[in-house]
C-alpha cells in the first residue's frame, strides 16, 4: 500500500467525505475561474461575535436552563503510567490555543454576547474509583449541565482505576465545540502530552485564526448570493416533504418535546461490513451515503410513510484554515428520502446519492435558516423538518498517539437524546459498529434492539442482492417469522362439528323442561315450550318450501317471536336474513331484491311495510296462533357444516348494502370457543338487547341456548335506555351482556348503574375501547369483567379477544391475541409480515371466514383472498382495511381505519388520538374528530356532548388539547350536541354528524338538538 493510499486509508468517514467535497468544489471552480478564497481576521479583536448556531443554542439554554442536552461527552481508559499532572497542562495548552474555549456568555439588550473570561485555567478533577463503575461516573459526568454565564465551558475529570490504569471524562458544551472539534481537542492533549513528555519536539503550528473570525465573516462577509440560492435550493428540494415522520412508538408524544435518551450499541459482522463497501465502490458512493440509504429504506419499512427527511450533520469545514479550530461549526443538512415499494435498492441508492451531493453543494447555509425559509408547521412536541438523524463515524481513538499509554473508549449512557432517533454508525477496519440514541419516552430498549436487529438483516440482503426491492427486503429473521406467522396462530382446538348452534335446545328441554329459556317484560317461556314453538314454526315454513341454504326474511321488532322465528329458521334448514323494521323503506326495497329471499316472516304490526311487495309473508303474533296446528316434533333436517347459516347486511362503500354470508361451522366453531373462554351456566342470564341487523346479536340469540342459560329479552328500542336497560339488569339478575363502547360510556354515566351487581361480564365491540372507559367500568362495576372483543361481520363476529385488566402500565387497550382457529396476520401492501411493533393491514384466515358477498363476486375476490401462508388449498384470509400492529407482550393493538389515516397541513394524523384526549376533559362526555373540508382546505372538527349540567367552550378545549398534542391536531372547530346520531346497529353514524355552521366557524360552540328518534 502506498503512502497516499496509507493515508487514505486512515481518514475518518468524515475525512473522505469532506476531501471528496473539496476535489468537487476544487474541479467545479477551476472551471469557473474561481479561487476558494480564505477567511480573514476581523479587524477588532475585543469582537466576539456568535455564529448562527451558537444563537440556537443559547435561545435554547434559556428556554430550557441547566440543560445537559448540548453536553459533548468522552470517556478514554489509559493503561500505562499515565502523569496526571502533564495531562492537565496539556490540556489548559489546548484551552490557551484556542480563544472559544475561555468564553461565557451574558445577556445585553436582551441579546447574547460572548466574552473572554480574565483567566481560564482547567483544573483535572482527581479521584479514585471506589464503589462506582466506570460508566456510572461517566454518565454522572455527561449528565451535569453547565451554566453558560460561569466559564470555562469544559470539564476535565481523572479517574484512577488501579495503579496502572485511569480514566479521562472530557465534557464540552456544544456551544463552543462540535464533534470534529472534541477529536481536535483530544489529538492536540496527546501531542502537548508527548512533547512535555519529551517524547516530541516538533512544535504544533499556531492557528491562521479564531473560531471568531469564522462568526463574523459568517455574519458579515460570507457571499450573501450564494446564500441566497443556497435556500432557494432549499425551499424548491423541501417543497411539500411532510415534516413529520410518524414512527410506530411504544408511548404517546409528551406535548412538549422531551429529551430523555438512551443508547443501543450493535455490530455488523465483516462479511457484510466488506459487501457494503463494495456496494459503495461499485454505485460510485461513499459508505455514508449506502448506510444513510439502508437506514432510510429501513425507516420507510417502519413508517409505511413514503416521504420524509432525515438530518445529517456536515463538518461545514470546507476551508482549509478551520480543519484544525475547536468550535461550533457543525451544520444540518436535510436529506429527503420518496420511496417506492416496487423500486430496487441500488435505485434508490443513486437517488439518495444525487440528493447528498445536491446538498453537499448548497451547505453553506445555516440551518436556522433553512427553517425560517421552508417556515414548516412548528410544533412544540418535535425538532423541525427532521426528527430522526443518521452520522458516520471513524474510530475516535484511532491514530491517537500517548506515548507509551494504551487507550480503550468507554461506552456509557449521556441520558439525554436531542431527537426521536439518532443513528451513528462507526466505521472500523472490519466491521461496522452501531450505537443507536433513542428517546426512551417514546420507545422501549426491546423495540430499539429489534428495529436494529432488522437494520442488520437488510443490511445483509442489500449487500448481497442491490436489486432487491425496498417492499420486499426481508427485515425478519426466521425466528421473529415464526413468532409471528406460526407461534402467534397455533390456535388449533378439535372443536366437534355437531350439534349445530340451533340443536342444543332439545337436550336442555328434556333435562330441564321448565327452567327459563326466555324471560322478558310480560313473562318467561321455558325450555320445554321454547323447543315446542321452534319445532312447530320449522315444520311450517318447510311446508312453504324452505331447506338447504333457503334465504328466509326476518322483519321483527325484539321480542320472543324474533327468538322463536331465528331458531325455527335453522331448524327447517334454511339460513335467516334480518330485515330492520326501522330502516328506511329503500334499503328494505333493496335488501328485497338482492337477498333473495324466499319467504318474509314478520309481526301482524309490521305486515303492511311488504304490501306492495313479490313476497309472501308469514305473520308471528305474541300468542303463536298461526302455530298451533303444527307438529310439536323436531322434523331433524340434516345439516351440513358449509350450509348457509345467516346472512347479513353491512353498509357498502357504494353506498348500498353488501349481504355477508355466514356458514354454520363458523358461528359453531365461534360459540364453542366463547363458552370455553367465558362459561355459561344454567344460573347465567344473557341479555339480548343489540338490533338483530348487527352481527353481534348472533351470540346473544344462540350462545345461551346451548348451555342451558337464560336470555334476557329487551323490549323493542330498549338498548336506547339506559335506565330500563339498569331495571331489566336488576330485575332478571343478568350476567353477561354486550356494550358498543359509546353506549358503555352513556350506562355507566348512569349512577344507578352501580346497583347492577348481578353482572360477571360485559363484553364490549363494534369500536375501539377506551383505556379511561375501562377504568370507569371497574371503578363503578368493580365485580365484574369487562373483555374487548374484535372482529368483522365477514368473520363470525370475533377473532380476538382481551381481558382489560384494571390498571395498565402503557394505557392502552389491546384487542388481544386470536380466538380459536382463527388466523390473524398483520402485513404491508406486498403482503410481508410486518415486524412486532409496526403498523400494518390486519388479515383474517381461518374457519370463521364468511363464504363471501352475496351477488359481488368483484368485492368477494378483492377482500377475500388466497392466504400465502397457508398450505391448504384454497385456503382465504380476509383483508379488513385495519391497521394494527404487535405489541411487545404479543396482543394486538388496534391503530385505526387505514382510511382514517389523515394528512392535514402535512401532518399524518391518527383522530383517534385527539379522540382520546379531549375525552379526558371534565366536561366532555363523548367525542368525535373528523376531517372535513372548509374553505377549500381540510380541517379538524370536534363533537361533543357535554357531560351533565356542564358547560364548556371551544377555547377552553382547545387549550386542553394543546397541552397534550401539538398545535397541528387541535380541532379548528368545535360543536356541541346533546347526543350523537347513531346507526340501527348503536354505532356512531359519522356521515350524518351535522356540518360546520357560522357559529363554529367563529370558535364558539353550538347546541345542536337532536333530529331524529336515532339522536335523541
Amino acid at each position: 500500500m502506498s503512502d497516499l493510499s496509507k493515508k487514505l486509508h486512515n481518514l475518518s468517514p468524515e475525512q473522505r467525505e469532506l476531501l471528496l467535497r473539496k476535489l468537487q468544489a476544487r474541479k467545479k471552480a477551476a472551471g469557473a475561474g474561481k479561487s476558494n478564497t480564505g477567511i480573514p481576521r476581523r479587524e477588532d479583536s475585543n469582537d466576539l461575535p456568535l455564529s448562527h448556531a451558537q444563537e440556537r443554542l443559547w435561545f435554547f439554554d434559556q428556554l430550557v436552563p441547566g440543560s445537559p442536552l448540548y453536553n459533548i461527552s468522552a470517556a478514554v481508559k489509559f493503561s500505562g503510567p499515565l502523569k496526571a499532572d502533564l495531562l492537565e497542562k496539556s490540556i489548559n495548552a489546548v484551552v490557551e490555543r484556542h480563544e472559544i474555549l475561555q468564553v461565557f456568555f451574558e445577556t445585553e439588550n436582551g441579546a447574547p454576547v460572548q466574552k473572554k473570561a480574565s483567566s481560564t485555567r482547567i483544573t483535572l478533577k482527581k479521584e479514585k474509583l471506589s464503589g462506582r463503575s466506570l460508566e456510572e461516573l461517566a454518565t454522572e459526568e455527561a449528565q451535569t449541565p453547565f451554566d453558560l454565564a460561569v466559564p470555562p465551558l469544559i470539564r476535565a475529570r481523572l479517574v484512577e482505576i488501579d495503579a496502572g490504569s485511569h480514566a479521562l471524562m472530557l465534557t464540552i458544551h456544544h456551544i463552543v465545540a462540535d464533534g470534529w472539534s472534541m477529536g481536535v481537542f483530544i489529538n492536540e492533549t496527546a501531542r502537548f502530552y508527548r512533547r512535555f513528555n519529551g517524547e516530541d519536539s516538533i512544535d504544533i503550528p499556531p492557528l491562521d485564526i479564531q473560531y471568531f473570525d469564522y462568526a463574523w465573516w459568517q455574519k458579515n462577509a460570507a457571499d450573501r448570493k450564494k446564500l441566497e440560492a443556497q435556500l432557494d435550493f432549499w425551499s424548491a428540494e423541501l417543497k411539500g416533504m411532510p415534516t413529520l415522520l410518524e414512527l410506530p412508538f411504544d408511548h404517546s408524544r409528551e406535548a412538549l418535546q422531551t429529551f430523555e435518551g438512551r443508547h443501543y450499541h450493535f455490530e455488523i459482522d465483516p462479511p457484510t461490513t466488506e459487501k457494503l463497501r463494495e456496494l459503495s465502490r461499485r454505485s460510485g458512493a461513499t459508505l455514508f451515503i449506502t448506510l444513510l440509504a439502508a437506514f432510510q429504506a429501513l425507516l420507510y419499512r417502519y413508517s409505511n410513510q413514503d416521504d420524509f427527511g432525515v438530518g445529517i450533520p456536515i463538518a461545514n469545514r470546507n476551508k482549509k484554515e478551520l480543519e484544525a479550530l475547536i468550535g461550533f461549526f457543525v451544520n444540518t443538512l436535510v436529506i429527503r428520502a420518496q420511496c417506492d415499494g416496487g423500486q430496487s435498492f441500488s435505485d434508490f441508492l443513486e437517488e439518495v446519492k444525487k440528493r447528498a451531493f445536491r446538498a453537499y453543494d448548497h451547505q453553506d447555509v445555516p440551518f436556522e435558516q433553512v427553517v425560517e425559509k421552508v417556515q414548516p408547521q412548528r410544533s412544540n412536541q418535535v425538532s423541525p423538518l427532521f426528527q430522526v438523524m443518521f452520522e458516520l463515524q471513524g474510530d475516535a481513538l484511532a491514530g491517537l498517539n500517548f506515548g507509551d499509554l494504551s487507550l480503550e473508549n468507554i461506552d456509557f449512557e449521556t441520558g439525554t437524546a436531542k431527537f426521536d432517533l439518532l443513528l451513528i454508525m462507526e466505521e472500523g477496519r472490519d466491521r461496522l459498529k452501531g450505537v443507536m440514541e433513542y428517546n426512551s419516552s417514546l420507545f422501549q430498549a426491546a423495540t430499539i434492539e429489534r428495529m436494529m436487529g432488522h437494520f442488520a438483516l437488510l443490511l445483509q440482503q442489500i449487500g448481497s442482492d442491490p436489486q432487491t426491492e425496498l417492499g420486499r427486503i426481508d427485515l425478519m429473521a426466521d425466528h421473529e417469522r415464526k413468532k409471528l406467522l406460526d407461534e402467534m396462530n397455533r390456535t388449533e382446538e378439535a372443536y366437534p362439528e355437531k350439534p349445530f348452534i340451533h340443536q342444543y335446545t332439545a337436550y336442555f328441554a328434556a333435562r330441564s323442561p321448565e327452567h327459563p329459556a326466555l324471560v322478558f317484560d310480560e313473562g318467561r317461556i321455558s325450555y320445554a315450550r321454547f323447543e315446542e314453538l321452534s319445532n312447530r314454526l320449522a315444520h311450517l315454513l318447510i311446508k312453504h318450501g324452505v331447506g338447504r341454504d333457503t334465504r328466509v326474511g326476518v322483519c321483527m321488532e325484539r321480542s320472543p317471536e324474533m327468538v322463536v322465528a331465528l331458531h325455527g329458521i335453522l331448524k327447517a334448514g334454511g339460513a335467516y336474513v334480518p330485515f330492520d323494521p326501522h330502516h328506511p323503506s329503500e334499503r328494505r326495497e333493496f335488501m328485497l331484491t338482492d337477498s333473495g329471499v324466499a319467504l318474509m316472516l314478520t309481526q301482524p304490526d309490521l305486515s303492511g311495510l311488504f304490501e306492495n311487495a313479490a313476497i309472501e309473508t308469514v305473520e308471528l303474533d305474541d300468542r303463536f296462533q298461526i302455530l298451533a296446528d303444527e307438529a310439536t316434533d323436531d322434523p331433524r333436517v340434516e345439516i351440513d357444516p358449509r350450509q348457509l347459516a345467516y346472512m347479513i347486511y353491512t353498509s357498502g362503500s357504494t353506498g348500498k348494502p353488501k349481504g355477508t354470508l355466514l356458514e354454520h361451522r363458523s358461528i359453531l366453531n365461534r360459540l364453542i370457543w366463547m363458552q370455553k373462554s367465558y362459561p355459561l351456566t344454567a344460573e347465567d342470564v344473557v341479555l339480548q338487547k343489540t338490533p338483530f341487523s348487527f352481527d353481534v346479536s348472533v351470540w346473544e340469540f344462540f350462545w345461551p341456548f346451548m348451555y342451558g342459560a337464560t336470555l334476557a329479552v329487551a323490549r323493542a328500542e330498549g338498548h336506547k335506555d339506559s335506565a330500563y336497560l339498569i331495571d331489566i339488569i336488576c330485575e332478571h339478575g343478568v350476567t353477561t351482556m354486550h356494550f358498543v363502547p359509546p353506549m358503555l360510556k352513556v350506562f355507566l354515566e348512569n349512577r344507578q348503574s352501580a346497583d347492577c351487581l348481578s353482572l360477571k361480564r360485559v363484553i364490549c365491540s363494534g369500536e375501539a375501547l377506551p383505556y379511561a372507559l375501562s377504568r370507569q367500568f371497574y371503578a363503578t362495576l368493580p365485580g365484574a369483567t369487562l373483555i374487548n372483543l374484535y372482529g368483522p361481520t365477514e368473520a363470525a363476529v370475533d377473532v380476538t379477544a382481551y381481558i382489560c385488566p384494571r390498571e395498565r402500565a402503557d394505557k392502552k387497550l389491546p384487542i388481544g391475541r386470536p380466538i380459536a382457529n382463527t388466523q390473524i396476520y398483520i402485513l404491508d401492501e406486498a403482503l410481508n409480515p410486518v415486524p412486532s411493533g409496526v403498523g400494518g393491514e390486519l388479515y383474517i384466515a381461518g374457519v370463521q371466514l364468511a363464504r363471501g358477498y352475496a351477488n359481488r363476486p368483484d368485492l368477494t375476490s378483492e377482500k377475500f383472498i388466497a392466504n400465502p401462508y397457508s398450505a391448504l388449498p384454497g385456503d382465504r384470509m380476509y383483508k379488513t382495511g385495519d391497521l394494527c400492529r404487535y405489541l411487545a407482550d404479543g396482543n394486538i393493538e388496534y391503530l385505526g381505519r387505514i382510511d382514517h389515516q389523515v394528512k392535514v397541513r402535512g401532518f399524518r394524523i391518527e383522530l383517534g388520538e385527539i379522540e382520546a384526549v379531549l375525552r379526558e376533559h371534565d366536561s366532555v362526555r363523548d367525542c368525535i374528530v373528523l376531517v372535513r373540508e372548509h374553505a377549500g382546505e381540510k380541517t379538524i372538527v370536534a363533537w361533543y356532548i357535554a357531560g351533565e349540567g356542564r358547560e364548556v367552550s371551544a377555547d377552553d378545549l382547545r387549550q386542553h388539547i394543546a397541552r397534550s398534542l401539538p398545535e397541528y391536531m387541535v380541532p379548528g372547530f368545535f360543536i356541541a350536541l346533546q347526543s350523537f346520531p347513531l346507526t340501527p346497529n348503536g354505532k356512531i353514524d359519522r356521515r350524518a354528524l351535522p356540518d360546520i355552521d357560522i357559529e363554529s366557524r367563529r370558535g364558539h360552540t353550538r347546541f345542536v338538538s337532536p333530529r331524529n328518534h336515532l339522536e335523541s
